[in-house]
């Protein structure tokens, strides 16, 4: 199914799409299926992370990914089992990658503990059975601005997200090379800032920027993170980040900031940040068409969304150096993953031959 009729709506219900990167016929570089809930198929404005995920590969890399979506709204990876089962098993052939959204590692023990047997006794197995060749990509999620985020329940979150991606391998028979996307930590430097490194230029407003990564109050990714996500797990699946700069024509900067509309839906006014009194709000200015006469998303609701109607944030008033921002933060967090990675890898393969 083309990107563009994929409309996954926030309910419960499974939105199973293909993403396709151009209009252009030929085979896909490579075959992606990428699960997860509703931080998968958010931002719609990109065609959520597989719509920004194929645009980036083929701007970047002159590659055509396909990218197909298991994505249900509020789901983990125990409920959502069952349809990945089915999926990989419909296939007439094996997926290159899959990027499974591994929530957030709260060391919550009796939470841990269902998901860790999940990964080494159901989607292991499976996956080293149905395509040992592929690569997988773990993408944690991000905490809300109304939560602690403290560097060491980050330091506790990553300990168990390494539990998890050990449970996977292990389920495997060990075939499987497995990877993270930063992406919690993106959020978390853009909160932050990071002076020491410097990665932020002086005229960078970073608490707007930080309040435009948000959606909504419930924390989904705006058209603004979408960006940051996909390139993070672009970088993930590429292994190189010198590689992905060197292919590109432009700046990723560049790139990033061609995928987001002129104007995009954030987050209801201080949830994220300082409160703007000049920001409009999202539905200032908008016909409110009775429910029922045309197909709206949630958001365009007004009250009858289940969302507050948030804000509409400006793609030019963000700044000259957002989309540098986001260039930057990737890049450094996906190197310092890379290096990460490859300790782990020497030490897993050195346990294995012990």
């Amino acid at each position: 199914m083309p990107h563009e009729e994929v409309t996954a709506m926030e309910t419960n219900d499974a939105a199973v799409g293909t993403v396709d990167s151009t209009a252009q016929p030929g085979p896909a570089d490579r075959r992606l299926l990428l699960v997860g809930n509703s931080q998968t198929y958010q931002p719609k404005e990109l065609g959520g992370i597989p719509g920004a995920l194929a645009k980036l590969a083929l701007k970047t890399l002159g590659e055509q990914w396909e990218c197909e979506e298991l994505a249900i709204g509020g789901a983990d990876s125990l409920s959502l089992w069952e349809d990945f089962e089915t999926t990989l098993r419909s296939q007439v052939a094996p997926f290159d990658t899959i990027v499974l959204q591994v929530g957030r590692g709260t060391p919550i023990e009796s939470v841990n503990f269902a998901k860790l047997e999940s990964y080494r006794h159901c989607y292991g197995p499976l996956m080293g059975e149905l395509c040992p060749n592929c690569k997988v990509v773990l993408t944690p999620s991000w905490t809300n601005p109304d939560e602690d985020d403290a560097l060491q329940e980050r330091t506790a979150k990553r300990e168990v997200l390494e539990s998890y991606r050990a449970a996977l391998w292990e389920g495997s028979g060990c075939k499987l090379e497995i990877a993270f996307a930063p992406v919690a930590d993106a959020f978390s430097l853009m909160a932050d800032g990071d002076s020491q490194d410097k990665l932020l230029r002086p005229s960078a407003d970073l608490g707007r920027l930080y309040a435009a990564l948000f959606k909504d109050d419930m924390g989904h990714p705006s058209a603004y993170a979408g960006p940051l996500i996909a390139l993070l797990v672009l970088f993930a699946i590429v292994g190189d980040v010198e590689r992905v700069t060197s292919m590109s024509k432009r700046s990723l900067s560049q790139i990033m900031e061609a995928l987001v509309p002129a104007s995009f839906r954030t987050a209801s006014p201080g949830w994220a940040g300082k409160v703007d009194l000049g920001q409009r709000g999202w539905l200032d200015g908008k016909h409110n068409i009775p429910d029922g006469l045309v197909d709206q998303d949630d958001e365009d609701r007004g009250p009858l969304s289940k969302y507050p109607p948030g804000t509409c944030t400006e793609k030019r008033a963000l700044g000259l150096d957002a989309f540098d921002v986001l260039e930057r933060v990737a890049c450094v967090l996906a190197r310092k993953e890379q290096q990460t990675s490859s300790l782990s890898s020497a030490a897993a393969a050195a346990a294995a031959a012990a």
